[in-house]
């Protein structure tokens, strides 16, 4: 009786284990069709970095907001500016979310506002307590590849809204290396 029991279990994990073996090749095409088609709507493209010497692409948006401007500021980071409101840089790094946090938290009288506060990522916005000005809007990030690990933050001499650093935020998620899929 114990035998037969056992021999259920196993007969159950072999199904289950010789089940799904991933997506299907139609299912890949149909991801990437609908992938295209949210890049069409959102009126983003996908960027190639590799003539830029980083084997990374990253969705942008598109020409529509403004000329497109790709290139290394002096620091050695490389920029991405798409019309007057969109401005990610990205450099290799080793840095770590906790570094940049005290760094926030140290830089003198502004004071961050964390909206989104995790192990590889803030959006946050920096401000004077009590001042009445509009703070400003930030995001920073940490993408983890194959072969390294980038800090994406928004360039720092350019004032953003809430809205222009979600959008670089959601933006900076989706880069990857050259040889992953988009999908």
């Amino acid at each position: 009786m114990m035998n037969l029991k056992w021999l259920a279990i196993f007969a159950v994990i072999a199904i289950v284990g010789c089940g799904d073996s991933g997506p299907s090749e139609q299912d890949v095409l149909a991801q990437e069709a609908e992938h295209r088609k949210y890049l069409k709507n959102n009126k983003l493209i996908v960027m190639d970095l590799s003539k830029y010497d980083m084997p990374l692409k990253i969705e942008i948006p598109d020409s529509s907001l403004g000329p497109i401007h790709i290139g290394y500021s002096d620091l050695g980071a490389l920029e991405i500016r798409v019309g007057e409101f969109y401005g990610i840089q990205i450099v290799e790094t080793d840095y770590k979310i906790s570094m940049k946090m005290e760094d926030l938290e140290n830089g003198g009288i502004m004071v961050p506002n964390y909206a989104i506060q995790d192990s590889v990522s803030l959006l946050y916005s920096m401000g004077i307590e009590g001042s009445g000005l509009q703070p400003r809007h930030h995001f920073y990030m940490l993408v983890k590849t194959d072969n390294s690990v980038y800090e994406l933050q928004d360039i720092p001499d350019i004032d953003f809204r809430e809205g222009q650093a979600k959008t670089m935020y959601e933006s900076a998620k989706s880069l990857k290396d050259l040889k992953q899929e988009t999908v």
